[in-house]
């Protein structure tokens, strides 16, 4: 799997205590994730952890960093791949609401709904109820916000380092997601039935 690599780098470059750094990332998030399940807890090492699903990506960019002499980039590169995936994973588990309830998996969005008290996902039923009650407060308002903090820090520093269509990149996806609820917003269900947080009665 790594043969392509050692044409660039020799056994004994720092390339590869960075690599196993990545795939060890890589590995402690998946373990975290199945272990976790959900849990009424949202923090940027909450999402830091999901994010780090995509940790061997970070082999590329710190690869392609030590390739050009400039090893003392690779802290900022690295932090700017978790931000962007910290932003994707948020995105991604908008579209996985119903799977992952069902499935018991640690969800941002379903996290912060807890957190904040808008949701109770153990005593909900159907992803019709879920829908009925986040998208009908403020929460999806500051999932939403949160992800542009994200965006907005990570852009910053992927312009200081001259990557600024990265930087776009991540924007857009943000922009993607507002979309989403909006869509969600427009087909959502009849206001007669019962919000989520009455199923905790």
């Amino acid at each position: 799997m790594f043969i392509g690599y050692q044409r660039y780098f020799p056994a004994e470059s720092i390339f590869w205590r960075y690599l196993e750094k990545y795939w060890k990332e890589w590995g402690e998030s998946l373990i975290w994730e199945r272990s976790t399940g959900f849990q009424s807890s949202f923090s940027d090492r909450d999402l830091l952890m999901a994010a780090r699903k995509a940790a061997p990506l970070k082999i590329c960019s710190s690869g392609m960093a030590l390739l050009g002499n400039r090893e003392h980039l690779i802290p900022e590169l690295e932090l700017a791949v978790d931000r962007m995936h910290m932003v994707l994973q948020m995105a991604d588990d908008l579209g996985d609401l119903e799977e992952d309830l069902a499935g018991n998996r640690y969800n941002t969005f379903l996290s912060m709904m807890a957190v904040n008290g808008s949701l109770m996902p153990s005593k909900a039923k159907s992803i019709d109820q879920i829908g009925h009650t986040i998208f009908r407060t403020v929460a999806d308002g500051e999932f939403i916000q949160h992800m542009r903090q994200i965006s907005e820090t990570a852009h910053k520093d992927l312009d200081r380092l001259g990557l600024s269509q990265w930087g776009d990149l991540i924007s857009l996806i943000v922009k993607k997601t507002e979309k989403q609820i909006e869509l969600h917003l427009e087909n959502i269900i009849p206001p007669d039935l019962n919000p989520v947080f009455e199923l905790s009665k």
